[in-house]
C-alpha cells in the first residue's frame, strides 16, 4: 500500500504537529502517528486533511489528489 498525502494537508499536519510540540514534547509525534480522515483508493491510503475540530466541518470534502 502507498501512502498519498494532499499538498494541503501536509501544510496542516506540519502547523498542528508544530503546534503540539511546543505545548509538550512528544505530542507533536503522538499526533503525526494518529493523522486522518483518509480514503482507501485501490493500494494507496490516501490522506486529504488534519481537520482541527474548530474548523468548518467537511471543508475538505472537495479536496482530491491528482
Amino acid at each position: 500500500m502507498n501512502l498519498r498525502i494532499h499538498r494541503l494537508a501536509v501544510a496542516e499536519i506540519d502547523h498542528e504537529v508544530d503546534y503540539y510540540e511546543s505545548r509538550e514534547t512528544g505530542l507533536g509525534t503522538q499526533l503525526e502517528d494518529e493523522v486522518a480522515p483518509y480514503q482507501i483508493k485501490n493500494d494507496d491510503l490516501v490522506i486529504l486533511a488534519l481537520a482541527h475540530t474548530s474548523r468548518r466541518p467537511g471543508y475538505w470534502s472537495r479536496r482530491r489528489l491528482p
